[in-house]
């Protein structure tokens, strides 16, 4: 009777296609609830009879047991449940197959370490687990109360049980990995195919493959991290586990492409393949492997991975250990992730030691980097023995010894930098090499020397970094603008602060010019460089000779010809500002040797200035001012001096002049003009004389006016010239028409 009832049944439900099923809404819930061990809400119902027989289910609400919480275990949006026809033969309503469509599914650990789907896939449960398909599913995970911030998403799961105890059962998984705060934008597809076997005891084993497509690296980063690290590439991985769910066996390969920083183009061929090995805990949430290679020798690089709470509170860290490893390939990796590194910049040696990065203490480690070279473009390698470098707490330590010894200390969550380089001798060419990575201000203008001390480099954050320190120079070679040849600083000690710059107790020469002094270069001054000089014996043809590119500049044809066009002055003339002081021993200039001369220098662009200038001439005395303009082919000078004491025909004479002249060497005599006065007293001529008066000087004749002289008691006044060939010729008359007339040479002159 049961039979026939269940034929008559059957053949019923096919006259009709489509019927509404709410009245079967209570033995689809009891069944429903007999197959998942669970409370289940259902909403409208319907049969399907040319398909099936088969319900659908809209609105499925399936509640998880109390002892993993109050939520439901699943929200489903359609659910799918095929029947066995062989319990409808006894009058009973069990399902063969459940598919839910859209579902929400949350998976459930307790703090005691029990998932709430254990029940389905061990123990009495198999005997009633239908097969279980999800299509585009949402799987949370939950761990207590607490929800993680990882989820599948687009998830495609099918469950087939074993179809008694003991026996195998069957997962095929294919979703997206994504994290709840951050946008849903899934990552590569994670394909997930396996088997399980429960024994009797309760352990459950398990054998599967996993295959993750090409996905891009940053979206795996944020997925772990919770945000972007600024890191662009794509990797691909395959991997097979196997054993029990809390030590299962695990080997797989990676494959890396293109890894970089965001901001830097892809560079082609740049695959990095990476096997590796190692165990998972499941339940536990702790996984950990390392790379390996397939020779027997160790490898020169290996990576370790390990990872725990990673579907709660996830916490990591990954190490590299080299062994021999050669320094290049990480240089170019390293530049790839972004490392700024200027391109003309090489490493040679290999590295050993160990970095690690950890979710909880950063980046740290150490490593040693032996047979090192540095170097710099074209210039000489720098050669270290051993380089030892430490990190810890997001800090990087390195030392260096060989001419040099280098110390530096990074930070790189702030990007504050400092280093210090100490020597007891070592060649500037070899430190301006190495100092491209930061200019150094005065050694990066000095072409070749020694120097010892200690130097600083301090740079906080993005901002611009800047040097300290203290050294010596030893014949440092410096080619300052507008000087002919090079200056070199035989001996002095220098302090650098910032863009500050001081040299103290220079010694100096600039071909056969000696000299000693200090200089200091002050930016925010109005005129920044400072100095004191003082030299020997010198010429001025040497000076001259020395200054020559700043004194003349070559014109055009058309300012030769028509003065039209004027060279411009070069940027290092016009912006130059100085003020210091001079003191020169002797100069020789002409046929005149001046002596124990001094001055104050200001210099302001293309004018000089000699202020408060005084010298020696023999036995006068000389003051005034000297300047000149440079801003022509030629220089232009003017000077307002006073002579006093000019010993002359056994009196003494002195002088006010105004001098102008331009051009250079003895092109200076022909443009050579002066005006002034001038007064003398006791002068043995044939007669006691004192005589004062006016002259003007333009090469090579002199007038002199307004001459009064007073001899044997009596006034004369007059006027005369001192000719081309050098002829004396002066007249004076009292008022009473007496006549007195000085005739001769400057040197020989004669009353008559």
């Amino acid at each position: 009777m049961a039979i026939g009832g269940a034929i008559l049944t059957v053949s019923a439900l096919a006259a009709v296609p489509y019927v509404n099923a709410d009245v079967f809404s209570n033995r689809i819930r009891a069944s429903v609830e007999a197959s998942l061990h669970r409370k289940v809400e259902l909403g409208e119902v319907r049969l399907h009879l040319l398909t099936g027989p088969a319900f659908t289910v809209r609105d499925v609400r399936i509640y998880d047991d109390p002892a993993f919480g109050i939520e439901p275990v699943a929200y489903v949006t359609t659910l799918y449940a095929r029947p066995r026809l062989l319990s409808l033969c006894y009058g009973k309503l069990e399902f063969r197959a459940l598919k839910l469509d859209d579902p929400s599914v949350n998976l459930v650990r307790t703090e005691a370490g029990r998932w709430n789907f254990e029940p389905l896939v061990a123990g009495a449960g198999l005997s009633t687990l239908p097969k279980i398909e999800v299509s585009n599913g949402r799987i949370n995970f939950k761990f207590g109360e607490t929800k993680s911030l990882f989820y599948l998403t687009n998830a495609d799961l099918e469950i087939v049980p074993p179809s008694s105890a003991g026996e195998e059962g069957r997962i095929r998984f294919e979703g997206e990995p994504s994290r709840a705060d951050r946008q849903a934008r899934g990552l590569g597809s994670l394909v997930a195919i396996g088997r399980w076997k429960s024994a009797p005891g309760g352990s459950t084993t398990a054998d599967a493959s996993l295959q993750l497509e090409k996905t891009a690296l940053g979206e795996i980063i944020t997925l772990v991290r919770g945000r972007d690290a600024g890191i662009h590439g794509l990797v691909s991985s395959r991997v097979q586990v196997s054993g029990s769910l809390d030590n299962m066996q695990l080997t797989g390969k990676m494959d890396f492409q293109d890894v970089r920083r965001w901001d830097l183009s892809p560079s082609k061929g740049t695959a990095w393949p990476l096997m590796f090995r190692g165990r998972l805990n499941l339940p536990g949430q702790n996984v950990a492997f390392e790379s390996y290679t397939a020779a027997a020798d160790p490898a020169p690089l290996t990576i370790r991975l390990h990872a725990g709470n990673f579907l709660t509170a996830p916490h990591w860290g990954v190490t590299l250990t080299t062994d021999k490893f050669p320094v290049a390939p990480l240089v170019d990796a390293f530049r790839n992730l972004g490392l700024v590194l200027p391109e003309r910049v090489k490493l040679e040696g290999n590295v050993d030691g160990a970095i690690g990065y950890s979710s909880e203490a950063g980046l740290q480690g150490g490593f040693a980097l032996r047979d090192a070279g540095v170097t710099v473009g074209d210039s000489q390698t720098m050669r270290f023995r051993e380089a030892q470098a430490t990190l810890k707490k997001g800090t990087v330590a390195v030392s260096a010894e060989s001419e040099a010894r280098l110390d530096a200390e990074y930070r790189m969550d702030t990007q504050a930098l400092d280093m210090t380089i100490s020597s007891t001798g070592m060649d500037i060419k070899t430190l301006r090499a190495q100092a491209a990575l930061a200019a150094i201000p005065l050694i990066e203008q000095i072409r070749a020397g020694n120097w010892q001390g200690k130097l600083r480099y301090q740079r906080n954050g993005e901002a611009t970094g800047s040097w300290s320190g203290r050294v010596q120079l030893k014949n440092a070679e410096i080619v300052p603008p507008g000087m002919a040849g090079p200056l070199t600083i035989e001996s002095a000690n220098a302090v650098l602060q910032g863009d500050r710059v001081t040299l103290d107790k220079m010694r100096v020469h600039a071909g056969a010019i000696e000299g000693e002094g200090d200089y200091r270069y002050e930016p925010r001054l109005a005129r920044p460089h400072r100095f004191k000089i003082r030299l020997g014996a010198v010429s001025a043809a040497e000076l001259e000779s020395l200054a020559l590119p700043t004194l003349r500049r070559e014109n055009g044809f058309l300012a030769r010809t028509l003065g039209i066009g004027r060279a411009p002055l070069p940027e290092w003339l016009a912006s130059r500002r100085m003020d210091g002081t001079i003191e020169i021993e002797s100069l020789q200039l002409g046929g005149a040797v001046f002596e124990q001369i001094g001055a104050r220098v200001l210099w302001d662009g293309a004018r000089v200035e000699f202020s408060g200038l005084r010298a020696r001439w023999g036995e006068a005395t000389l003051g005034g001012r000297v300047s000149a303009d440079l801003s022509g082919a030629d220089p232009a000078y003017e000077a307002a001096v006073r002579v006093k004491g000019v010993r002359w025909k056994s009196g003494s004479v002195e002088a006010d002049a105004l001098l102008r002249a331009k051009g250079l060497g003895v092109s200076l005599l022909p443009t050579l003009r002066a005006e002034g006065s001038f007064r003398g007293g006791e002068l043995a001529l044939d007669t006691p004389v004192s005589v004062s008066g006016c002259f003007l000087f333009e090469w090579p004749r002199a007038r002199f006016t307004e001459i009064v002289a007073d001899a044997d008691g009596e006034q004369y006044v007059g006027s005369g010239v001192l000719l081309e060939d050098g002829k004396l010729s002066i007249a004076l008359s009292t008022i009473a028409k007496k006549q007195l007339r000085l005739a001769g040479t400057l040197a020989e002159p004669r009353l008559e």
